[in-house]
């Protein structure tokens, strides 16, 4: 059966686990605890058909939202988080990957001065996934941890007062190396 993400197994077990979980001191009894489902995707463009401009965006969108809605651009319905940094060269890549995101080029030339040699391709492949993981990091700040754990009290277009929980459920990206 297709349906809306809110009416997915995992959803509902979701749901009940935060039911169950204990309250936020100073919560009342009667405040709603809604978990918001979220997808998180990344993925390089090439923003022209000339030239090398290109980006590697990542974007949000609510899965609480009708999946119809998400799907329609005119609905503004994703929400930019960040740029990876990408390499600019006179050429432009067909696909972007993990192999042109850029890293700074006073790194590369610290792990020269450290190491007497210029990092490897295994060492550049792995300072540019740990560079992944560090912007990750950055949007996953304490902040966002909050959020998760203890919620965020919002009052919602309906007028009602709830405590809503972030939560990733779908991450989708394009590493082609992968």
């Amino acid at each position: 059966i297709y349906t809306d993400f809110h009416n997915a197994d995992a959803m509902m077990r979701e749901h009940e686990a935060l039911q169950a979980a204990p309250r936020q001191p100073g919560d009342a009894p009667n405040l709603e605890y809604v978990s918001v489902p979220l997808q998180v995707y990344s993925d390089s463009t090439h923003l022209t058909n000339f030239g090398n401009a290109s980006l590697w965006p990542i974007y949000m969108w609510l899965l609480s939202m009708c999946k119809y809605v998400r799907a329609t651009p005119s609905a503004l319905a994703a929400h930019h988080l960040a740029y990876m940094p990408v390499v600019r060269s006179r050429s432009a890549p067909a696909i972007l990957s993990l192999n042109t995101l850029q890293l700074p080029a006073a790194l590369l030339q610290y792990y020269e001065h450290v190491h007497g040699v210029p990092p490897t391709a295994d060492v550049i492949r792995f300072l540019k996934h740990e560079l992944a993981q560090q912007i990750w990091l950055l949007l996953l700040d304490e902040r966002f941890m909050a959020a998760f754990r203890e919620g965020i009290l919002v009052l919602c277009g309906d007028g009602i007062l709830r405590r809503l929980f972030l939560r990733i459920v779908i991450y989708t990206a394009d590493y082609p190396e992968k």
